[in-house]
């Protein structure tokens, strides 16, 4: 069968998102002694073996034998997109220490040109680079594009960086965040009419006492204190049992996904690992951040019935029943 032979080190598995399915991927002590090990992609390794267990059995790649140590899960080919990202295709690959492949196959390409030979000496056909984080993506694309140009003058190499990627990236990001925007504001604005209902209500039912209070002297700016007062703890109580409900997120969806895991097992392995390995992270400086956010609804939100209590004309208040 047809394949693609790739020398490697134990670090491409994690930089190419490759997922074991049975055995290990290639080690360092295995690359570092040159052994005769390899590891087979899913589709390689049911032409290969069918039904049988790859792990432990030879394959022969290039007249020389190499002894099955792991099989990767099935992974979708990368798309080429615009011309910043080649396509790759990982399904039908076999994967070799790459300090195994030079003491096989040596560097040494030799390509006929009618009655004559060109002989090209390749030592890496591939260099796959992580970075920290998006940001630094194009930055260092354009170190490593400097110190090739100096060593490389005849400009043999190329550099894919997928930038329409990042671009879609940073705009399902933007999106993101302005969806979760408009949900807490849409939130923010209904609990705020929830708790000036419950003023305007607390108002009406109090319209009496409103009425003693000023027949004793109280001041309109008393009356607007008295109920400002009782909005913000109203909201001051519902800001912490919203954090405490938030502390409880991160425990009540890791007993949601124990109880998928043992009732549902099927439906949780489809699922991305993105998915199953979902955490909440609740960051220190939100808290307080949320509560003086609730806070400050109330306070909004619980000036008007403030008001129309203390605009109430005294007498009118006394007939009140």
């Amino acid at each position: 069968m047809e394949g693609r032979l790739v020398g490697c080190t134990p670090e491409y598995a994690e930089i190419n998102k490759l997922k074991l399915s049975r055995g290990h991927f290639l080690t360092t002590t295995e690359c570092e002694a040159k052994k005769n090990y390899c590891v087979l992609a899913n589709e390689t390794a049911e032409r290969l073996f069918r039904f049988a267990n790859p792990i432990g059995k030879n394959v022969k790649v290039e007249n020389a034998f190499y002894q099955v140590v792991g099989v990767l899960e099935p992974r979708q080919a990368t798309a080429a997109i615009g011309g910043s990202l080649d396509a790759q295709e990982f399904n039908t690959d076999i994967y070799i220490p790459i300090k195994t492949l030079w003491e096989r196959m040596g560097d040494l390409t030799i390509i006929p040109q009618g009655s004559s030979q060109e002989r090209t000496e390749i030592e890496l056909s591939q260099i796959t680079l992580q970075v920290g984080s998006v940001n630094e993506v194009e930055a260092t694309a354009k170190a490593i594009e400097t110190i090739l140009s100096a060593r490389r003058p005849d400009g043999d190499y190329a550099i894919t960086v997928p930038l329409e990627l990042l671009e879609q990236a940073r705009t399902t990001r933007l999106m993101f965040i302005l969806f979760m925007g408009m949900i807490a504001a849409i939130s923010l604005v209904v609990g705020g009419i929830g708790i000036m209902n419950i003023m305007l209500a607390t108002v009406t039912e109090r319209t009496r006492e409103i009425g003693i209070r000023r027949a004793l002297g109280a001041k309109r700016s008393d009356i607007t204190r008295q109920f400002l007062v009782e909005t913000v703890a109203l909201s001051s109580v519902g800001g912490i049992v919203g954090i405490l409900v938030g502390f409880t997120c991160g425990p009540i969806i890791e007993f949601g996904k124990y109880i998928m895991k043992t009732s549902f097992p099927t439906v949780m392995a489809s699922l991305p690992p993105e998915v199953v390995n979902m955490s909440p992270i609740i960051v220190p400086w939100s808290i307080p951040v949320a509560f003086f956010i609730a806070v400050g609804i109330g306070v909004i939100f619980g000036l008007y019935p403030a008001r129309r209590a203390a605009m109430m004309d005294p007498i009118e208040a006394l007939r009140h029943e």
